[in-house]
């Protein structure tokens, strides 16, 4: 009988991450010790082991991380258009202009 080959946990360093969506590697270690909330408030981490000085993913982690930051995210937000935006910028302006008597 042949054993079944063991599964390669590919794991991922916060550096590695932190190229794949441009962002620091400060902010990826950011997302793992502290969290970011996501649309509906709730804090999320990014879940890693520290081996050694250094922090490791695997890729089915920072998956389950994506997808629960998007969970809450299907909702767009409405964009203001450019004229409507421009009018109310306008107006703030003069109301600025009034309070302060010019």
């Amino acid at each position: 009988m042949l054993a079944k080959p063991a599964k390669s946990t590919v794991w991922l360093s916060l550096s590695e991450i932190a190229q794949r969506f441009s962002v620091t590697s400060a902010t990826v270690r950011n997302w793992v010790l502290t969290g970011t909330k996501d649309v509906a408030g709730t804090l999320r981490r990014l879940q890693a082991v520290r081996i050694g000085s250094r922090y490791c993913v695997k890729r089915r982690w920072l998956r389950e991380y994506l997808a629960a930051m998007q969970v809450h995210q299907s909702e767009q937000p409405a964009v203001e258009p450019e004229g409507k935006k421009q009018k109310r910028f306008q107006a703030e302006q003069e109301a600025v202009r009034r309070r302060l008597g010019g």
